[in-house]
């Protein structure tokens, strides 16, 4: 059924770009690499090569819809509209990317952006690849920002881009306001709901964490209250409330120390932590070194085993990795 939901977005995506004017080789890779949050591009400058209103929106949407959990896609398509608005994980994941992309627009229309030529950085390591890029955002960008419609269209694409783990580019977001840059950080650590291609810690999770923190908070103002978690109606059990606490822990944990052992081998911190986050995340650029007009390719070969290694346990889950890796799990 979902493999089923799966190709009928996909089938419809490649319809819609390549009605937008792609070719039809181009249409099938872009809607592989949205569908799977992958983002692979055939192009240097990703999406923002186009130039294009339409195709921008309409790889927003679809990103947007592989974010989501496909069982709510499979039950919408059976007449049960019902669930967009009960489901609490969907709710949330749709309020935090509504939210985060009305803050980068105003940031952004109120700062504007600083000149694309200024984008050629001291990590840039592609000079080719830097003019393809800075040459097709140009064209789509003067060297302000001062349309609201503009704004706000690269940050709802680059904050459903980076919220999905899907990691497409129409902006050199590594020369937006440090709030902004900020923010997308953050939200590479999301990831898109339970059940969606996404990668990250996944939206439900969050939940849990955040509902953990508060039911915690409440309890020490009132040391005798028995509240059981709840998402929803549904109240979720303690075992599970444990196992994603220690998911989320495990987590951090490897980030942390993923971007420390970083740090030994690119020459700053923000490329290092960025890196870490992005690939444990499985969104693909970062910010400096690794921004989106850079690529992995400079890091020295220790860095890209632990890049590696990282992708590996965004992509198939920690516990599962970590149990793998475990000497007790191949004992008889």
């Amino acid at each position: 059924i979902l493999w089923g939901v799966y190709l009928l977005l996909s089938v419809v995506e490649t319809i819609l770009l390549f009605a937008g004017g792609m070719s039809l080789f181009d249409s099938l890779c872009h809607t592989f690499g949205t569908m799977a949050t992958g983002g692979f591009s055939t192009r240097n400058a990703s999406i923002g090569a186009y130039n294009s209103n339409y195709i921008d929106w309409v790889v927003t949407v679809f990103m947007f819809l592989a974010g989501m959990n496909f069982l709510i896609h499979y039950r919408v398509l059976r007449g049960k509209y019902d669930d967009l608005f009960v489901n609490r994980e969907f709710r949330f994941y749709a309020v935090t990317i509504c939210a985060c992309t009305i803050c980068v627009t105003a940031i952004l229309y109120y700062s504007g952006l600083p000149p694309v030529d200024d984008a050629a950085g001291p990590f840039c390591h592609d000079a080719p690849v830097m003019e393809e890029f800075s040459r097709h955002i140009a064209a789509a960008e003067s060297a302000k920002l001062d349309s609201l419609y503009q704004c706000f269209r690269k940050a709802a694409f680059q904050v459903v881009a980076i919220t999905t783990t899907t990691g497409y580019g129409t902006a050199n977001f590594d020369l937006w306001p440090d709030i902004c840059r900020f923010l997308l950080v953050v939200l590479m650590f999301c990831g898109g709901c339970a059940g969606s291609t996404g990668g990250g810690m996944k939206m439900v999770r969050i939940m849990v964490v955040l509902k953990t923190a508060g039911r915690e908070l409440r309890k020490m103002s009132k040391p005798r209250l028995i509240a059981p978690l709840k998402i929803g109606d549904a109240a979720v059990n303690e075992s599970t409330v444990i196992n994603i606490a220690a998911f989320f822990i495990l987590f951090m944990t490897l980030f942390v120390a993923s971007a420390l052992l970083l740090t030994l081998f690119v020459p700053d911190l923000v490329t290092a932590v960025t890196a870490a986050a992005a690939t444990i995340g499985n969104i693909g650029p970062g910010l400096a070194g690794v921004g989106p007009t850079e690529h992995y390719g400079w890091i020295p070969c220790p860095g890209k085993w632990i890049l590696i290694f990282c992708m590996l346990l965004g992509r198939l889950e920690i516990f599962t990795v970590l149990i793998a890796f475990n000497p007790a799990t191949w004992k008889s």
